[in-house]
C-alpha cells in the first residue's frame, strides 16, 4: 500500500515539473506583430473640400493593395479619376490625341494599379493636370500638376514614397536636360525634401533636414503659412511647397506639392513581460506565395510548449485518480 502511495506522490511531482517546464516554456513564447500598413498620399493642388488637381493615394497592407488617383476633383466629387482595390489597373483620361507626328498630348491622364507576388502586395498611383510629347519622347515631354505615390508590404516590412511637382521638363531625352519646378518629395525610410527649382536632379534653393522649413509665417486662429517645409521622422515623412491655414484648421486649408510616405518593420515582442518591459527586436524575413497572402499571421505559439502543457495535465489527472483510488481502499488511511 505504501508502494502505490509513494507512486501516486511521485506521480504528482512528476505534473507539477511538467508544468513548471511548460511556463518556461510560455515565457520564452513570442507575438509577432505584422509590419504597418505602407501607406502614401500626394498632391499637386489641394485646397481642402473645395478643389483638388492631382491627388493620390497608395496603401498596401499583408493581403491586400488599393490605389486612388484624383486628377481632378471639385469639393467631395471626384470628376477625373478612380481607384483600384486588389490586383488589377484602372486608368483614364479626358483628352487622349494619341501618337501622332507632331507628338501626343493627355489631359487630366490618372493611373491606379495594384499587384502581388511571391515578394507582397504593392500599389501606385499617379495623375497630372496635363502630358505632353513633342515629336517624340527623345526631342521633348512636359508634365504639368503631376503626382505619384507608391506602397509595398511584405508581411515583415512596409514602405510608402510620395512625389509631386508644378512642372517637369525634359529635352534630349535619358541624356538629355530634366527641369524640375517645385518639387516635393517623401519616403517612410525617413528621407524627405522640397526644392524650388532643380536641373537634372540637382535642386537649387532646396530643404531636406526634418523639422526645417524655409519660410513661416503664424498668427493663431488667423494665418498660418509654411514654405518648403520637411516634417515627421523615420517611418513617416511629408513634405510640401506651400501650406496654408486661414482661420485655423477648420477655416481654409490648402497646400500645394505635397507628399508623403509611411511604413515601418514587423516587431516580435514576448508573450510575458520580463521585469524591465517586454523587448522589440526585428522580425525575421519570411518568404510567402501569392497564394498564401490569406493565411493567418504566425503568432509564435510553439507545439513544445501546448505538448509539455497537455503532458503535464494528464500527468496531474493520472496522479489525483490513484490518490484517490489508494484513499477508497478498505484499510486506506490519510498520511
Amino acid at each position: 500500500m505504501h508502494k502505490r502511495w509513494a507512486v501516486a506522490a511521485g506521480s504528482v511531482l512528476a505534473a507539477v515539473a511538467l508544468l513548471g517546464s511548460a511556463g518556461v516554456a510560455f515565457a520564452d513564447l513570442v507575438i509577432t506583430v505584422p509590419a504597418p500598413v505602407g501607406q502614401a498620399t500626394a498632391a499637386a493642388a489641394n485646397v481642402v473640400g473645395v478643389l483638388g488637381v492631382a491627388k493620390t493615394a497608395s496603401a498596401a497592407t499583408p493581403t491586400s493593395g488599393a490605389a486612388n488617383a484624383d486628377a481632378l476633383k471639385i469639393g467631395n466629387t471626384t470628376v477625373v479619376g478612380g481607384n483600384q482595390i486588389g490586383v488589377g489597373t484602372n486608368a483614364g483620361k479626358v483628352i487622349d490625341t494619341g501618337k501622332t507626328p507632331l507628338g501626343q498630348l493627355q489631359v487630366l491622364p490618372w493611373n491606379a494599379n495594384v499587384s502581388q507576388s511571391s515578394a507582397g502586395q504593392q500599389a501606385n498611383s499617379a495623375a497630372a493636370a496635363a502630358r505632353a510629347t513633342l515629336i517624340n519622347p527623345d526631342v521633348a515631354n512636359l508634365d504639368l500638376l503631376q503626382s505619384g505615390t507608391s506602397a509595398t508590404h511584405t508581411g515583415m516590412t512596409s514602405t510608402g514614397s510620395a512625389y509631386s511637382d508644378a512642372a517637369v521638363l525634359n529635352v534630349g531625352g535619358v541624356k538629355g536636360m530634366t527641369i524640375k519646378l517645385l518639387h516635393s518629395q517623401s519616403n517612410s525610410s525617413g528621407a524627405g525634401v522640397t526644392y524650388l527649382i532643380a536641373f537634372n536632379d540637382k535642386p537649387l534653393v532646396a530643404v531636406d533636414q526634418l523639422g526645417a522649413h524655409l519660410c513661416a509665417l503664424g498668427l493663431p486662429s488667423i494665418l498660418d503659412v509654411s514654405c518648403l517645409a520637411v516634417a515627421g521622422g523615420l517611418g513617416n515623412v511629408s513634405t510640401q511647397v506651400l501650406g496654408l491655414q486661414i482661420a485655423g484648421p477648420k477655416g481654409l486649408v490648402a497646400n500645394a506639392l505635397q507628399a508623403a510616405g509611411s511604413g515601418g518593420n514587423a516587431s516580435v515582442a514576448p508573450a510575458a513581460a520580463t521585469p524591465s518591459g517586454p523587448t522589440v527586436v526585428k522580425g525575421e524575413q519570411v518568404a510567402r506565395g501569392a497564394a498564401s497572402s490569406t493565411a493567418l499571421a504566425r503568432t509564435g505559439v510553439a507545439i513544445g510548449f501546448a505538448f509539455s502543457l497537455a503532458v503535464a495535465l494528464l500527468a496531474l489527472g493520472a496522479a489525483v485518480l490513484a490518490i484517490r483510488r489508494h484513499l477508497q481502499a478498505p484499510g486506506a488511511h490519510a498520511i
